[in-house]
């Protein structure tokens, strides 16, 4: 799930960016967003989130609080 949490940590990073245009911004947003759950779902397919607290971790996990709203990845969380 790491790569995800960096990912998700680069759109909370990005959000806060008050050298970026609001274009840039929310390109970046969109961008890092799509690309963390890219890879909480590459993590899935490899068998990485198998264990009942990785589904947890999913739920619960701060580093991923700037995804959270995302509609892909309530829907992932909603299939594990």
């Amino acid at each position: 799930m790491a790569p995800a949490r960096v990912f998700a940590l680069s759109v909370a990073a990005v959000v806060d960016d008050t050298e970026l245009t609001n274009e840039e911004r929310e390109s970046l947003v969109a961008k890092y967003g799509a690309r963390a759950v890219e890879m909480l779902v590459l993590c899935n397919t490899m068998g990485h989130l198998d264990r009942p607290e990785d589904h947890e971790n999913l739920k619960n996990e701060t580093d991923l609080n700037a995804i959270r709203k995302r509609a892909d990845f309530g829907e992932f969380v909603e299939k594990q």
